[in-house]
């Protein structure tokens, strides 16, 4: 049975692009545009209704978890990168975990945690029920009541303000997996999506945390694609003077209403460099998490 499935032929979008990497023998495809080069040339037989879906350039170039990886590149230890402008690459490896991290790694012990202020100032963050739990509420609750700033050994708990949040249009170069040290493609005046923008000081350093904000508990397959760290890392240290250290932060959070607890799990990362010193999308790696909970005040 397990030969029949492995077998059967791929009949998804990106078949005719892992089809040429087989029979090219290259790991990489692209980069070109999905819209004004990839459907015109290697979809040009789909109706009418079918390529109107397949122009949603977003659907197919941006993902958030390993889950969301189509399944024909997943089987093939492919991964897609968007790359501005509507562009994109795949490139084949070993293990494509390499690009994502997983969840269930991450886990820890829990600790319950005591919000630095009255209970009473934290109330308008539930007035709505948890149905309104969003990822920004989420950040916010976590700032306003010193948990983030104790997750991130912060010196101090102040300040107690919104994040900056938003997203802009940004150009730089990268490097996507370590095995490939001669591979790098440039992501183009595309846009880049920042959570949450944090500034704290930090064994007397000005800090810059890159959020990434989940909802959800974590399951046995859930994960985070590591562009959707290292991108905003990559844009923002063009941006910010060389005095802030920036630290990209994969923060997720969820409610456990029969017990009244909000559970944050909030892991920050680091590149490893050991290797000649260069920065790998697929090298970003967990350096320390946090499962800390707190019991409503409502």
């Amino acid at each position: 049975m397990k030969d029949e499935i492995e077998s059967k032929p791929m009949t998804g979008p990106f078949t005719p692009a892992i089809e040429e990497m087989r029979s090219s023998g290259q790991k990489v495809f692209g980069p070109l545009s999905w819209k004004n080069d990839y459907l015109p040339k290697y979809l040009p037989d789909r109706s009418p209704k079918e390529r109107e879906r397949l122009s949603t350039t977003a659907r197919y170039l941006s993902i958030q978890s390993l889950s969301d990886l189509n399944p024909d590149l997943r089987n093939n230890n492919t991964m897609i990168f968007r790359l501005g402008k509507g562009t994109f690459a795949l490139l084949e490896v070993s293990v494509i975990e390499d690009f994502f991290l997983i969840d269930k790694d991450l886990d820890c012990k829990k600790e319950d945690f005591k919000p630095k202020v009255d209970t009473s100032e934290l109330e308008h963050f539930f007035l709505m029920g948890y149905g309104s739990d969003s990822e920004t509420n989420f950040v916010n609750l976590s700032i306003a009541s010193g948990l983030l700033q104790k997750s991130l050994n912060l010196d101090t708990t102040d300040p107690r303000i919104s994040p900056a949040t938003g997203k802009s249009t940004y150009t730089f170069d990268f490097y996507p997996h370590h095995d490939f040290k001669e591979i790098n493609f440039q992501h183009y005046e595309g846009q880049v999506e920042v959570d949450a923008l944090y500034r704290g000081v930090r064994d007397g350093r000005k800090t810059i945390f890159v959020i990434e904000a989940k909802k959800g508990a974590p399951t046995q397959n859930s994960s985070l694609a590591k562009y959707k760290l290292a991108y905003p890392y990559l844009a923002l240290t063009k941006t910010f003077p060389n005095d802030y250290d920036i630290i990209p932060v994969y923060f997720r959070a969820w409610a456990e209403k029969e017990k009244d607890e909000i559970h944050f799990l909030i892991s920050e990362c680091t590149f490893d460099r050991t290797d000649n010193d260069q920065l790998y999308v697929s090298k970003l790696s967990s350096r320390s998490t946090q499962h800390l909970v707190m019991t409503s005040p409502r």
